[in-house]
């Protein structure tokens, strides 16, 4: 992709709906875990004691997942602001 596109603000609206859709995984994924405590006790526990243990999950995928939260809140707070600066003349309401 080009740096031109990137800093578009399709581009930037693309990137703030991309990780959107990593967030709505993540809670995809967090449902389905919690889903199996009602499926099989001891699967869950499984599951819950190799995503409490697994190195990987703990010191690589969490700091990605706070950076995907993070970054999906500053670029909405960025591009409201970006929005209402464009226009000169607000919306009339009642």
């Amino acid at each position: 992709m080009s740096n031109s596109f990137l800093n578009s603000s399709i581009g930037r609206k693309i990137l703030m709906a991309l990780s959107g859709v990593f967030l709505i995984v993540f809670l995809l994924q967090h449902f389905i875990i919690n889903f199996l405590s009602v499926i099989s006790p001891e699967l869950f526990n499984s599951v819950s004691h190799f995503m409490g243990t697994n190195f990987m999950v703990q010191f690589l995928l969490q700091p990605i997942l706070l950076f995907g939260v993070l970054f999906h809140l500053v670029m909405g707070m960025y591009l409201e602001v970006k929005n209402r600066s464009s226009r000169l003349i607000n919306y009339t309401s009642n």
